[in-house]
């Protein structure tokens, strides 16, 4: 929310400063641009990733906080190991989505030490075709209508 009015401040503080208005929306889409590419280029990465990592089976044992992040991740059990997943757990629905005990096919990044659920695995792909779409929109209009 913070950023949201910042955003709208340095907005303003722009337009009493007599920036034109086309400078301001040209400037809010680059950044717009700059971001979508940020998120496309995070998606590839973990797409990327997920393409290296090796099958395994493992039982689901808690969610817990990440070691390496401030929010929650399920954490499975591989081997005889604990492993935790490379992408936040679901907040509303873990008795649905994590059930005590349960055994999942994994994907598991040795070097790193995380595992990609079937939640994950969905949210790479899901991400990456939406952030390729978003991304194609905001070249066809920077192509076709600037």
């Amino acid at each position: 929310m913070e950023f949201i009015i910042g955003f709208c401040i340095i907005i303003v503080l722009l337009f009493i400063a007599g920036v034109s208005v086309q400078t301001i929306i040209t400037g809010v889409f680059l950044l717009l641009c700059a971001v979508l590419a940020m998120i496309f280029i995070f998606f590839c990465y973990s797409l990327l990733l997920l393409a290296m990592s090796k099958k395994a089976e493992g039982a689901f044992v808690k969610v817990d906080k990440s070691p390496k992040a401030q929010f929650n991740v399920a954490y499975y059990n591989v081997k005889g190991e604990e492993y935790p997943c490379a992408f936040p757990a679901e907040p509303f629905f873990q008795k649905k989505f994590y059930p005590q005990n349960a055994v999942y096919r994994l994907r598991i990044l040795g070097k790193s030490g995380r595992v990609y659920d079937k939640y994950a695995v969905i949210t790479c792909i899901t991400g990456f075709l939406s952030s390729t779409a978003l991304v194609s929109v905001l070249v066809y209009i920077m192509f076709f209508y600037a």
